[in-house]
């Protein structure tokens, strides 16, 4: 009886391992960075938002990976890190807040996990039911809601950057 070596598929030596990330907005100017901080956060909030508003409740349930695969698509896409991501969403939170008829003293604040990764995926989640409670609240679509917001996310990361 013959026994079979297992090769693997890359051969040697043709491996590369991948630079670093480093941030698009390490050799420019302060004031530049500043500047271009808030815009890289304000389209990663657009980029979010849009797509928290087409998911739905069965997207969360049942162990998928919908929003876990989408919040780092949506990075991916914009190319933030997950400090520039938390903050952006944490705007568009006080922007839903401020823009939907809910009352933002009994909304819940949401509670951060030690671990960065799991702290912004149960904020994605948090938001993506306030978005459904302010939704359900207005009688109005979730893309309603999250195109009320963007305008007053765009406005509270201009003024908090700077």
């Amino acid at each position: 009886m013959a026994v079979r070596v297992h090769h693997t598929v890359t051969p040697a030596r043709h491996t590369f391992t991948m630079p670093p990330r480093t941030g698009r907005l390490t050799a420019v100017a302060d004031q530049d960075s500043v500047e271009g901080t808030a815009d890289v956060r304000r389209a990663f909030a657009a980029t979010f938002a849009s797509g928290l508003a087409e998911l739905t409740d069965d997207d969360l349930t049942g162990g998928k990976l919908t929003l876990p695969l989408g919040v780092s698509a949506w990075m991916q896409q914009e190319d933030v890190e997950i400090g520039e991501a938390r903050a952006a969403m944490f705007a568009l939170r006080s922007a839903i807040l401020e823009t939907s008829s809910l009352d933002s003293d009994s909304e819940p604040i949401p509670l951060l996990a030690r671990d960065p990764i799991t702290s912004l995926l149960s904020l994605a989640t948090y938001l993506h039911c306030l978005v459904a409670r302010a939704a359900a609240h207005a009688a109005t679509t979730r893309l309603s809601v999250v195109e009320r917001a963007l305008p007053a996310v765009n406005t509270r990361l201009r003024t908090s950057v700077g």
